[in-house]
């Protein structure tokens, strides 16, 4: 049985829990989750540069959104830059993880994602 690769999952998810409104600006991807839960409202990249991070914190804050970041499988420059920059005011969504160990099978969870019984 071949298993899903980590951007099909994310297209799954997308398709079938979609955010109300998405739109794409200065590198990133804004979701609008309308109370939807964390995953369809928070931030991703939508280039491989990294974009500005004080841009989207300010847009974020503008618009009454949480500081929510998802980081995706590739996005480690992403994680090292919110990681570098207090992060703790942030809230960082860490789906790559469970993702990748889905795609491959081979991977854990990291530790802050393991749920309750076990890796998946």
């Amino acid at each position: 049985m071949t298993l899903p690769s980590a951007q099909r999952l994310y297209q799954a998810t997308n398709t079938t829990w979609p955010a109300r409104r998405t739109r794409q600006e200065a590198g990133w991807e804004i979701r609008d989750g309308a109370g939807g839960g964390k995953r369809v409202s928070a931030v991703t990249l939508a280039q491989k540069e990294l974009p500005d991070i004080d841009w989207i914190e300010a847009t974020l804050t503008a618009q009454g959104q949480e500081h929510l970041f998802m980081i995706r499988d590739g996005d480690e420059a992403l994680d090292a830059s919110l990681a570098a920059v207090k992060a703790s005011k942030r809230q960082i969504l860490w789906w790559f993880a469970l993702a990748r160990n889905i795609s491959n099978g081979t991977r854990p969870l990291m530790p802050a994602m393991r749920p309750p019984w076990g890796n998946l």
